[in-house]
């Protein structure tokens, strides 16, 4: 669900994270979206519900929607085919779940960081 914020178009998109969100912003890099990261210090403070959030001028799209939007916007996967779709959310899937945890471990496990 949306939350209307104004009528302002933005040229572009504005990511806002507490953490890095990887396959978000990859998507993002991919399709060429003009976009912002914008990284939030304090995440109870400017947004409501769960980062990351996604703004684009009109509304703030929550985390669990961010992807289906992107997808709609971008037409990225217009021109596959139903097996290159499902590698697609596969990929998404293993940079959303899998890859994140490799990266938390490194950031707060690994002595060397």
């Amino acid at each position: 669900m949306e939350q209307v914020l104004n009528n302002r178009v933005p040229d572009r998109l504005v990511l806002l994270q507490f953490r890095p969100s990887w396959g978000v912003q990859a998507y993002l890099r991919f399709t060429g979206l003009r976009h912002h990261v914008e990284n939030c210090n304090f995440p109870s403070v400017g947004t409501t519900g769960e980062l990351p959030q996604l703004r684009d001028g009109k509304s703030l799209i929550p985390k669990k929607d961010i992807m289906d939007y992107l997808l709609q916007k971008s037409n990225a996967d217009k021109g596959l085919s139903a097996t290159e779709r499902a590698q697609a959310i596969a990929l998404r899937s293993l940079v959303a779940n899998d890859l994140e945890w490799a990266l938390q471990w490194s950031y707060w496990g690994d002595n060397e960081h």
